[in-house]
């Protein structure tokens, strides 16, 4: 009687470019892809009597950010 969950692929990306602006420093931009092929897994499930295979956790949306660094 044992529940095996398929197991889940994350998939993350970062792109950065930076500009170098000599003895002012340098200015990077980012852009990051969190969990980019957005699977909809479920993370855990319970197997309870009266819940058999009911779903408790799944897996987060796909998530995008963008940022500036500057080092001086």
């Amino acid at each position: 009687g044992a529940l095996v969950q398929p197991s889940v692929r994350l998939f993350d990306l970062r792109i950065e470019k930076e500009f170098d602006f000599g003895t002012r420093g340098r200015l990077g931009l980012l852009f990051d892809a969190f969990i980019v092929f957005n699977a909809n897994a479920a993370t855990d499930i319970s197997s309870l009597a009266g819940s058999f295979v009911a779903i408790l956790k799944i897996l987060l949306p796909r998530v995008f950010r963008v940022g500036v660094r500057y080092r001086f």
